[in-house]
């Protein structure tokens, strides 16, 4: 289904610009001695140039992000879904003169005496893990990057079942792939240098609709950029202040279209601001309220819920122990959605989840200050949102 038909939306969730909202991050910095410009890299905003350049360090560059708090590992990455992702959107990696280029995103716990790797944000047991412009590496979980621009995949954590584990470091990894003189084998090149830019990094979740919506659906292209004067002798005078999404420029200051895969022209592009009236009839409850509101799992009384909503079992000795899943883990449309975008944060969606084309994806917020969940039967429901594309 082409020509941009809404059929099953998908909403891409942040974490990156929510926990910098919040006020999470403590520090962005990148472990080599080069030159760095990253200040607005977790903005979710590909207009602003975020870049690097020098010598990188052993086997490549690295961009940490450090925390200023322990966030709970499991909570966060539930590994019981396969709904990760990882994207860099403006970037100049591989290009015909820098080579070929995969990264990896890692989690670790620093302390003041310890360094514990955590765990990865890999492709590893993902069938067909890319989404636009990546697939796999056949070095160590990596992801390789084929083109410059934007590139999007999906992306599973390490499979730890420790409750306890914590993290407060992402690193992203960022390498040069090359053949080993000796046994031909690709693997890290141990030093490279280059000028390059990545105007955003995010990961977090991507989230699908349990429903299409219903046929009605309005997409709307607003021009709304410009302004028209009469003159006191009849001529029309046109201020045009912006067309549609900016250029998201390169290291060098070139323009590139937002969302291309390669090279751009510089001077065409789409116009207009998109924006979508959705409405989904006879959802499931379970689909749209989260079977808990809560960052922990205790519950006084679980009766009116559903089994897999409960923890049933410590060690291995069946007992009511509360709730299942918190506010971060449950699977409903208000945890993983709702919350985390309700506020005016932005995201990426994707009208229809099986069309991946460039053109295909937008940066958006929620265009509505309330959402109305209008019961129409027993635990079924409709639910109306306006999204708007944004920049």
């Amino acid at each position: 289904m082409a020509y941009q038909k809404v059929k099953t939306p998908r909403f891409y969730i942040d974490y990156l610009s929510y926990w910098k909202m919040l006020g999470l991050i403590d520090d962005i910095t990148m472990l080599h001695n080069g030159e760095f410009e990253i200040d607005n890299i977790l903005d979710l905003n590909p207009t602003e140039v975020s870049k690097f350049s020098g010598v990188s360090e052993e086997n490549g560059y690295t961009i940490q992000i450090t925390l200023n708090k322990d966030l709970s590992y499991n909570d966060l990455f539930p590994t019981h879904t396969d709904n990760g992702f990882v994207g860099l959107l403006g970037h100049n990696i591989s290009t015909p003169d820098s080579g070929d280029y995969a990264v990896k995103v890692a989690f670790r716990n620093i302390t003041d005496d310890d360094d514990t790797a955590i765990g990865a944000f890999s492709v590893k047991e993902i069938s067909n893990p890319s989404i636009l412009n990546s697939e796999v590496h056949e070095y160590n979980e990596h992801t390789q990057i084929n083109k410059k621009g934007c590139s999007l995949y999906k992306a599973k954590p390490n499979d730890y079942t420790d409750e306890t584990l914590t993290f407060n470091t992402i690193l992203l990894k960022i390498k040069k792939m090359v053949a080993n003189e000796t046994t031909g084998d690709i693997e890290p090149a141990e030093t490279h240098e280059g000028n390059f830019n990545i105007n955003s990094f995010c990961m977090g979740h991507y989230y699908d609709m349990t429903n299409n919506p219903d046929l009605n659906v309005k997409v709307t292209t607003e021009f709304d950029g410009f302004d028209v004067t009469n003159t006191l002798g009849g001529s029309t005078i046109t201020n045009i202040r912006y067309m549609g999404a900016p250029y998201w420029s390169d290291y060098d200051g070139n323009d590139l279209e937002p969302w291309a895969v390669g090279e751009s022209s510089g001077y065409s592009k789409r116009n207009g601001r998109k924006s979508w009236q959705l409405k989904f009839s006879y959802v499931d409850q379970k689909d749209l309220i989260s079977s808990n509101y809560m960052s922990n799992t205790y519950a006084e009384n679980t009766s009116s819920y559903d089994s897999g909503d409960i923890l049933t079992s410590v060690d291995g000795e069946t007992e009511d122990t509360g709730f299942f899943h918190t506010i971060d883990s449950d699977e409903s449309f208000s945890s993983r959605v709702l919350n985390r975008i309700g506020n005016g944060q932005r995201f990426i969606f994707q009208p229809n989840k099986d069309e991946n084309n460039p053109s295909d994806f937008y940066i958006a917020m929620l265009d509505q200050d309330s959402v109305v969940l209008d019961q129409v039967a027993n635990g079924v429901y409709n639910i109306s949102l306006t999204i708007k594309e944004v920049w």
